[in-house]
C-alpha cells in the first residue's frame, strides 16, 4: 500500500504540470500562428513549429503518465473518458500539424501549419475545460474534491509547475536561437 501511495502522489506531482506546460506551449504556437497570418514572417512559423514539436512530446508523456494514474485510480489504462478522448483528438490534430509541416514546403506549409495550429489550440481549450462540462472520471483540477491538495503536497506541486514551465520556456528559447544546449 505504501508503494501505491508513493507512486500515486508522484504521478500527481508530474502529470498535471506536464499537461499545463504542454498547454502553455500550444498557446505560444497559437499566438505565433496568428502573428504569422498577420505579418507573413517565417520566424513565426519556426517558433510555432518548435513550440508544437516540444509540446506534442510533453503532452504525450503527460498522457502516458495519466494512463498510469488512470490504472491506479479507475482500474484501466484507458477508459475513453471525455477528457481522455478530447486529449487524444488534440494529439491527433498536432500529429497532423507535424506531418504536414514535414511534407510541404514554402508558403503552403506555413499557411497550412498555421491554420492547423489555430484549430489545435481550440482543441486544447476544449480539452482543458472538458472536465467541467462533461460527466467525466477526470478531476477538474488541482484542489478538487476528488484530489484534494494540501500541506507539503500542495507546496511540491506549486514548486513543480513553475519549474517545469521555466525549463520548457528555456528549451523553446534556445531552440529558436539555434542553440542546442
Amino acid at each position: 500500500m505504501e508503494e501505491y501511495t508513493l507512486l500515486y502522489k508522484g504521478l500527481f506531482l508530474i502529470h498535471p504540470p506536464l499537461a499545463f506546460a504542454a498547454y502553455a506551449g500550444f498557446m505560444v504556437a497559437f499566438i505565433s500562428s496568428v502573428f504569422y497570418f498577420v505579418k507573413r514572417q517565417n520566424r513565426y512559423d519556426t517558433l510555432s513549429y518548435i513550440a508544437i514539436k516540444t509540446s506534442f512530446v510533453t503532452l504525450f508523456v503527460a498522457v502516458l503518465l495519466g494512463m498510469q494514474f488512470s490504472k491506479l485510480t479507475w482500474g484501466a489504462y484507458w477508459n475513453w473518458d471525455p477528457k481522455q478522448t478530447v486529449t487524444f483528438v488534440t494529439l491527433l490534430i498536432y500529429f497532423a500539424y507535424l506531418s504536414l509541416h514535414s511534407v510541404l514546403d514554402g508558403k503552403s506549409r506555413e499557411l497550412g501549419s498555421s491554420a492547423i495550429s489555430i484549430i489545435g489550440f481550440i482543441s486544447v481549450v476544449f480539452t482543458y475545460v472538458s472536465a467541467k462540462f462533461y460527466m467525466t472520471l477526470h478531476p477538474e483540477g488541482v484542489g478538487s474534491i476528488i484530489f484534494p491538495v494540501n500541506g507539503y503536497l500542495f507546496g511540491l506541486f506549486m514548486f513543480m509547475f513553475p519549474m517545469l514551465n521555466l525549463l520548457y520556456i528555456k528549451h523553446i528559447y534556445h531552440k529558436t536561437r539555434g542553440n542546442t544546449k
